[in-house]
């Protein structure tokens, strides 16, 4: 190894030129290798929900949250499981290997809560299995607050969302935390009889 180096120390014009090809070769990956701000990662990890309205966070464990974890933990590829159970809801958090096949382990995952309806309470609401992705969580969010009325906050905010809309690699702008407005009428009886 030391007589290489010493033989190529001894050949400067062979450096130099290994070291513009190198340097040239480099500059032109980097100006032709896609670049995003937020590449689309593809996860395999699912989130599995199932709600029934008014029952406790430990019956919801025992009765909904463990037969779909019992069913799940058998999976292959499956890295972790992590189950939520709250006041009537019950969600589980399905992460599978990053080298696991997306589309194959979705598939499998509603082959073993097929028939999971049959273990679960008669009441609770169909089980849904939603795919987390990177790409459907906003890439900016933006806080509309003052000392005025609601009403005027909302139109703002609205207003800031045409405005959004009409920039063209804007994808899409929702608005949430609003409320429907209700119009309440208090009608005087004795003047409506008149």
């Amino acid at each position: 190894m030391r007589d290489f180096i010493e033989r190529m120390l001894r050949m400067p014009r062979v450096v130099l030129t290994v070291m513009v090809i190198l340097l040239i070769a480099g500059v032109s990956a980097y100006m032709t290798l896609p670049k995003e701000s937020f590449p689309a990662i593809d996860l395999p990890y699912y989130y599995v929900a199932t709600s029934d309205s008014g029952v406790s966070p430990e019956d919801v464990d025992r009765l909904i949250t463990k037969p779909i974890v019992d069913r799940l933990k058998d999976l292959d590829n499956l890295d972790h499981i992590n189950s939520t159970s709250t006041l009537g809801y019950s969600a589980v958090m399905v992460q599978f290997d990053v080298n696991a096949n997306k589309n194959k382990a979705e598939s499998d995952i509603r082959a073993k809560l097929d028939g999971v309806a049959a273990a679960l309470p008669s009441d609770a609401n169909a089980t849904t299995i939603t795919p987390i992705s990177l790409s459907n969580i906003p890439s900016i969010n933006v806080a509309v607050y003052g000392d005025v009325p609601e009403r005027t906050l909302v139109q703002h905010a609205k207003d800031l969302q045409t405005e959004l809309e009409t920039i063209p690699d804007v994808q899409s702008v929702t608005i949430s935390g609003t409320r429907d407005e209700i119009m309440q009428v208090t009608v005087d009886s004795s003047k409506l009889d008149a």
